[in-house]
């Protein structure tokens, strides 16, 4: 039974999405579904996500959209979502090889009532000074927790699903991007969330994207 959907939305990242999936094949276990969820693409990501679902390599839902951003993209996926675990892997983001079995195995052994889910480092090969170490103080905090004790640089967050459909972006007319901090600082307010010191994703932004 899967435990962990990777969910990625789109819009145009058929010269990014390549890379995520090859690291997707890269993994020592099948416990996960990459779920997509295409928001509008004029490109041909409908086309290779098609060719991908062929090859049968990894089981993978694809879902479109009209173009809304990624927030309503995030709210459609956590659905959809048919798993436990709801990680966000962005169109310039990859797994590192054999990092999920070993999350997942954290999780499975450190998890506790009162907890939204599990958060880690993100890798950006560019920075070159990291607050790794940081993170292996407390084995549960706070996302916000985290940044006050010291820990600077982007993380990858797999939510409880049960939890994260509790918290949907707001859909604003016109508006087709909503901060990640808007949901987060209310999951804080009720939840922990178990810290892994370990990487488990990297990410490498385009000048096409938000930042």
């Amino acid at each position: 039974m899967k435990q962990l959907t990777i969910f990625t939305p789109t819009f145009n990242r058929a010269y990014t999405l390549p890379r995520l999936y090859r690291s997707l094949l890269e993994q020592d276990t099948s416990l996960f579904v990459w779920m997509v969820v295409d928001d509008g693409s004029t490109d041909n990501t409908r086309e290779l996500i098609a060719k991908w679902k062929a090859d049968e390599r990894i089981d993978i839902r694809y879902f479109y959209q009209e173009n809304a951003g990624k927030m309503q993209a995030h709210n459609l996926g956590a659905r959809e979502c048919d798993t436990e675990l709801f990680l966000c892997c962005d169109s310039d983001d990859w797994m590192l090889p054999q990092s999920i079995r070993p999350m997942l195995d954290y999780w499975n052994a450190n998890r506790r009532e009162g907890l939204c889910g599990i958060i880690g480092p993100r890798y950006i090969p560019r920075n070159k000074i990291d607050s790794l170490e940081t993170l292996s103080r407390k084995k549960y905090n706070t996302m916000a927790g985290l940044y006050r004790d010291g820990y600077f640089g982007e993380t990858a967050i797999a939510f409880l699903t049960d939890v994260i459909r509790q918290y949907p972006f707001p859909k604003i007319e016109g508006e087709k991007f909503i901060t990640e901090d808007y949901i987060y600082c209310q999951i804080d307010e009720k939840y922990q969330i178990l810290v892994y010191p370990k990487y488990c994703m990297g990410c490498e932004y385009q000048d096409d994207g938000y930042t």
